[in-house]
C-alpha cells in the first residue's frame, strides 16, 4: 500500500492518496510522512511541518521524516 500511495503522490493524485492514507493507523509514522509530502507539494508548509512533527513523535529517528522535516523547515526559514 505504501508504494501505491507514494506513486499517487508523485502523480499528483492527492484525493486518491488521501483516501488510502486515511486507512493507515494514526500511530503509523508513514501516514504523517505522506500527509506532509502532500501538504508540501500543495504549498501548505505549516501543515506539512505539523504532519512531519506528528510523525516524529511516533518515530523520532525515522530517516524519511527527519529529511522531509528538515527540508520543509528550511523552506519555511528561506521565506524570511
Amino acid at each position: 500500500m505504501n508504494d501505491e500511495i507514494q506513486k499517487l503522490i508523485q502523480l499528483g493524485d492527492y484525493s486518491k492518496a488521501f483516501e488510502m492514507i486515511d486507512k493507515l493507523e494514526d500511530n503509523e509514522p508513514k501516514k504523517h510522512n505522506f500527509l506532509g509530502m502532500i501538504y508540501f507539494n500543495q504549498g501548505k508548509l505549516t501543515e506539512a511541518k505539523e504532519a512531519f512533527e506528528k510523525g516524529l513523535r511516533y518515530s523520532p529517528i525515522d530517516s524519511d521524516l527527519l529529511f522531509n522535516y528538515g527540508y520543509v523547515y528550511y523552506s519555511i526559514m528561506d521565506m524570511f
